[in-house]
């Protein structure tokens, strides 16, 4: 590690430059939502229901969650709520279909 003012090579463990005293601060600061970046922002309870309801609308409601899955959104948390619904459509899709096929075997079986 080096000092950050003028280029001199730290001891491992000190925070203190020995040849300008340069002070680095160590990163021990408290992260609350009035330091906390933009992107990474919070969503609040009446956004997640609005999202839901927002992709709940056929079709729109899909196309809306791609968007927001693999655009460039500035807020990571919509970005990863958007994600997880895909999760959900696939399992959903999957055990559909999962059930028709149980079905349509069961339906056979029963003809024989």
């Amino acid at each position: 590690m080096y000092c950050e003012n003028c280029g001199e090579k730290l001891r491992k463990g000190f925070n203190t430059c020995p040849n300008c005293g340069y002070e680095k601060n160590p990163v021990n600061y408290h992260i609350n939502e009035d330091n906390l970046p933009e992107e990474y922002k919070p969503i609040s309870m009446w956004g997640y229901i609005l999202y839901d309801i927002v992709f709940a609308i056929p079709i729109i409601g899909w196309i809306l969650i791609f968007i927001f899955s693999f655009g460039e959104d500035e807020n990571i948390n919509v970005r990863n709520l958007a994600r997880s619904r895909i999760c959900l459509l696939v399992i959903g899709i999957i055990l559909y279909l999962l059930f028709i096929i149980s079905y349509s075997f069961v339906g056979i079986s029963k003809k024989m």
